[in-house]
């Protein structure tokens, strides 16, 4: 930001471009290839693209202090889910 010379709203816009130009490719990918390791490598690369996803979308997940990150993966990972009543 500062070395651009751009306000938080221009800088926020840019990376939510710079994503979804990345899931784009991601996906783009993933259609095309049929080669196996290919196929390998890019699985990892979406799984460590939607677990960034997953801990940064709503701020660093450590430092806020709402604590959304934490109580979401909280509801994933600890919380039973309720199948019948």
């Amino acid at each position: 930001m500062m070395d651009k010379g751009v306000t938080k709203e221009q800088a926020r816009d840019h990376i939510k471009g710079v994503i979804s130009f990345s899931w784009r490719k991601i996906n783009e990918t993933i259609a095309k290839n049929s080669n196996p390791q290919s196929i390998i490598l890019t699985t990892l690369s979406l799984n460590m693209a939607r677990t960034a996803q997953c801990i940064y979308q709503h701020g660093d997940g450590a430092g806020t202090s709402a604590r959304v990150t934490r109580d979401h993966l909280m509801s994933l990972i600890v919380e039973p889910i309720a199948m019948f009543n």
